[in-house]
Order: structure tokens, then sequence, then C-alpha cells
């Protein structure tokens, strides 16, 4: 029962991040763009669309890895990718570097959206696969609605401590990763 419980907290944590990581800085961007050199608002919101981009591109190459090699080299690899981002975007000093970052970072959160949904899926099957399912999407939109939220409490530290958050939340979910 215990394994079962820490498999869902890591398909949760896993789930979450892509949303997480989309939204938590949003409400910095008035702050970044007056901080970041050469930025203005309309740069920063750049940084959605670079995100959501290696979201995308990073699905059509770790689906399919997945499926090659397992899903926990994958999401090792995804995690690494997706903390490697974090730090890029804390310690940018420019616009430029915090678009690299946020592209690092959506690869690295990519690799986590193509792989918990089949995770589910090779653990539960039928009716426990959909009512899983439909709980894990509560948490999803739950918690994602939440990230700009706390984002409002980390700016009070400062834009950049949003991304160390995600580093956090990536090394914990790492941890998990590599335990399960």
């Amino acid at each position: 029962m215990q394994s079962r419980i820490d498999f869902m907290l890591m398909v949760v944590l896993i789930a979450c991040a892509t949303k997480i990581a989309s939204d938590i800085y949003t409400p910095s961007l008035m702050i970044m763009a007056q901080q970041l050199p050469g930025a203005s608002i309309d740069t920063i919101q750049l940084s959605f669309p670079v995100f959501l981009f290696g979201v995308a591109m990073a699905q059509l190459v770790f689906g399919p890895l997945s499926e090659a090699i397992g899903r926990k080299r994958p999401l090792l690899i995804g995690l690494m990718i997706m903390g490697i981002g974090s730090v890029l975007c804390a310690t940018a000093t420019s616009i430029g570097a915090l678009l690299i970052g946020r592209g690092v970072q959506g690869c690295g959160a990519g690799a986590l959206y193509a792989l918990w949904r089949a995770m589910l899926r090779d653990v539960f099957h039928g009716e426990d696969l959909a009512k899983r399912s439909a709980s894990l999407f509560v948490l999803i939109m739950g918690f994602g609605s939440l990230a700009p939220v706390l984002g409002g409490y980390l700016v009070l530290i400062g834009w950049q401590s949003n991304f160390w958050f995600m580093l956090v939340y990536v090394l914990i979910t790492s941890a998990l990763v590599w335990k399960g």
C-alpha cells in the first residue's frame, strides 16, 4: 500500500511540474522587466512561448525514448534538464539569458509532461486508471492555479526565488524518482 502512495506522490509531482513552472513566476514579470538589462514587458512575455516550445519539442523526443529504454532514465534526464534551466533562469543577467533558461527549463518540463500519463498506464488499468487519472487532473488544475499565488509570495524575496523554488521542487522529485 505504501509503495502505491509513494508512486502516486511521485506522479503528482511529475504531472504538476510543468504547470507550476509555467505559471509560478507570472507575478514577477513587471519586476523582471525593470531589473533585467534590455528587457521590457513584451520581451519578458516571450518567455512563455519559449517555455511552451521547449515543452512541445521535448515530448517528441522523450515519449519514444521512454518506450525504448524505460521511464526512469528519461525522467531523471528531464528533471536534470529542468533543474539546469531553473538555475539558468535564476542567475540570468539579461533577457537573452532568461529566454535561454526558459527554453531549457521547458525541455525538461516537456519530458515530465510526456511521461506521467505513460507511467499511470504502466501501473493502473481499466476503471482504476480512469479514477486515478481524473483525480490527478483535479490536482494538476488545483496546484497550477496556486502557482501564481506562491510566486506572489516568493517575489517578496526576489524574482529569482521563483526559479530557485523550482530547483528545489526538481531535486525533491528527482529523489523520489531515483528511489522509485
